[in-house]
């Protein structure tokens, strides 16, 4: 396999990003690999709905909130490899497939949110996220949404290696 960095995505809505996104996050997980599947839709996206998620540790919002509220208080090479732990972690395990790990998106309140304004973080996590996934082996499918304008999109496509 040679993409593990994956961005699915449309100019359309309602085309069918978040079922292709995932079903592709089901096929890898029965087929052993870890997979990590982030809601990057940055106009409220629905995957939590998809997989029937009943509770999450946290939502990409969530992740964005809380590494901003960290930010600029480490600056080493500790604080680079304690962001991918703590990127993996804020994924929550699928209890009927070990494999497959999700990080549900932003919700309608969230899109006006100040932390939603800091685009060069917005990067570092995305890719962080993208990052942390393929160093434990496993592969990074993120849904993205249809606004090309918004900071969360662009990080998703531009760290991506396969659209």
């Amino acid at each position: 396999m040679s993409a593990r960095k994956i961005a699915i995505t449309s100019p359309k809505g309602g085309a069918g990003k978040t079922t292709i996104a995932v079903n592709l996050a089901v096929a890898y997980a029965l087929s052993g690999i870890t997979t990590y599947l982030v809601d990057a839709d940055g106009n409220a996206g629905s995957m939590q709905y998809h997989l029937r998620l009943q509770q999450v540790k946290t939502t990409l919002i969530g992740l964005i909130r809380r590494v901003a509220a960290q930010s600029g208080k480490q600056d080493d090479i500790m604080a680079v490899v304690s962001a991918g732990g703590q990127y993996l972690n804020a994924f929550t395990q699928v209890e009927e497939l070990p494999t497959l790990k999700v990080l549900p998106g932003l919700v309608t309140d969230d899109l006006g949110d100040q932390a939603l304004q800091n685009e060069e973080l917005i990067n570092r996590i995305i890719t962080g996220l993208y990052e942390a996934g393929v160093a434990s082996g496993g592969v990074v499918i993120m849904d993205v949404g249809i606004n090309p304008a918004h900071p969360v999109h662009r990080a998703a496509l531009r760290a991506a290696e396969s659209i």
